[in-house]
């Protein structure tokens, strides 16, 4: 399409030039709401239809950053023909990392999520409680799992509950209760009995628990009277059909003992008397 001007011809245009300069320009512009495109209409050409639109794509990049919303380092987003900035949504720059419900990240972390409820740290991704917190841990060279309660304080039991209940629990001096034991007993608290066996068959199991007066397997009456002294103790029971075996090698001093200890009030007593040894040879 070409356009011939009198100023340029130097005289009056013809009637041919003018029809060409009347029906082959463009008569409008327009720009597009988000300014990246820029439409131009005409009313024909020796080249194009006899009308229609050319439409011109825009780069709105000016040589200056564009207005962007949110604070400093918030994850950008599209909102409408405009940028928005995510509040809950942020990159911290000195930790290399992103925050989701929280403005910063605990040092050396990559994700934290809502205040620390998540957060994830090198090789451990870390639940509730911010940087002291129980901790799980998978991967790496040294560390194929690892499950901790990690606290400042000296109180980081960790706890595994089932039904409403503790079920198991090991303390921050290292004991280890069930059932939700006295931890003062011992280093190791079990509630109940211990089966040994392949399975739970009588044909292989054997059972190691504690008893007292209100066990109605043992015999205690006037005539057997099997349970003497403060009607309480330990027994091991071995398989039904079978026996309870202890072996002992002949070739040494190995040998089975039972030994006894003077009355006191203590848990932990001192054994000071053999009342019987069985030797082995």
């Amino acid at each position: 399409m070409a356009i011939t001007l009198r100023t340029t011809k130097g005289s009056s245009l013809t009637y041919q030039e003018l029809d060409v300069n009347f029906t082959s320009f463009f008569y409008s512009a327009s720009l597009s709401a988000d300014q990246k495109q820029l439409s131009l209409f005409y009313t024909g050409s020796n080249n194009l239809p006899a009308a229609g639109t050319v439409n011109i794509p825009l780069n709105p990049y000016t040589g200056s950053l564009p207005p962007v919303g949110g604070d400093n380092l918030s994850i950008q987003y599209r909102n409408g023909a405009s940028f928005g900035g995510a509040a809950e949504l942020l990159y911290d720059n000195a930790a290399g990392g992103l925050g989701i419900g929280t403005g910063t990240l605990e040092s050396n972390e990559n994700l934290r999520i809502q205040g620390g409820d998540l957060a994830l740290s090198g090789s451990e991704l870390r639940i509730q409680g911010g940087q002291y917190s129980g901790s799980i841990a998978y991967g790496g060279v040294s560390r194929d799992f690892v499950f901790r309660n990690w606290d400042e304080t000296n109180n980081a039991d960790i706890q595994f509950w089932n039904g409403g209940a503790k079920r198991f629990t090991i303390h921050h001096d290292g004991t280890i209760t069930q059932n939700d034991g006295d931890p003062a007993l011992g280093d190791v608290v079990l509630s109940g009995s211990i089966i040994f066996g392949a399975n739970h068959s009588d044909a292989y199991r054997s059972k190691l628990q504690t008893w007292d007066s209100n066990n109605p397997r043992i015999e205690n009456n006037s005539t057997y009277d099997l349970q003497r002294g403060e009607l309480r103790g330990v027994i091991l029971e071995g398989p039904q059909s079978a026996q309870v075996v202890i072996g002992l090698q002949s070739n040494g001093n190995e040998g089975f003992n039972i030994i006894s200890a003077p009355p006191t009030s203590s848990q932990e007593p001192t054994y000071n008397r053999l009342v019987a040894h069985f030797g082995a040879d």
